[in-house]
């Protein structure tokens, strides 16, 4: 009786151990990876936001400055002088237009796979570790089953001996 009740113990002690386990996997390691998934998420979209900002000031927004500042100027003065700097200033910031109407058209065509492919490369490395995580959780519940089971063994030998001196 007292070893049927030992190995209902360790029966129930195993079982705890178990879900202890899993409920740290579901706790923490999913919680750590998909942590880690926004954060990886967060960085492209803020890398790529501050690398568009930068070209739109270099190539946009200083170049405009420019052109509006002499406009603004030649409609004050109108003269020769300021009509003749607005167009060298319009001139020598059209290849920087054209750039942008360059790359505006190939990131309408092709800027989005390569964001596409970032993502999709993220979202497979977390699967990947989950997956990773998976298989250690599997691991230590099959080796916690493996020390259950030669527990149980043992409980088991030890009641058929006592059954044996009993009788």
């Amino acid at each position: 009786m007292i070893c049927s009740f030992n190995h209902e113990i360790n029966l129930l002690k195993s079982e705890l151990n178990i879900k202890t386990k899993q409920l740290s996997f579901y706790r923490h390691s999913l919680t750590n990876i998909h942590c880690q998934y926004i954060q990886n998420l967060i960085e492209i979209i803020s890398t790529g936001q501050q690398s568009f900002n930068k070209q739109l000031q270099t190539h946009l927004y200083e170049p405009l400055v420019n052109i509006i500042k002499e406009f603004n100027r030649m409609n004050e003065e109108k003269t020769d002088e300021s009509l003749k700097s607005f167009l060298f200033t319009f001139k020598i910031h059209i290849d920087q237009f054209n750039e942008i109407v360059h790359d505006l058209y190939q990131q309408i065509t092709d800027g989005s796979k390569g964001i596409e492919q970032l993502f999709i490369q993220t979202n497979e490395q977390m699967w990947k570790d989950i997956e990773q995580q998976q298989k250690q959780l599997l691991d230590n519940l099959s080796t916690i089953k493996n020390d259950s089971n030669l527990t149980d063994r043992t409980s088991l030998d030890n009641l058929f001996h006592l059954l044996d001196v009993v009788t």
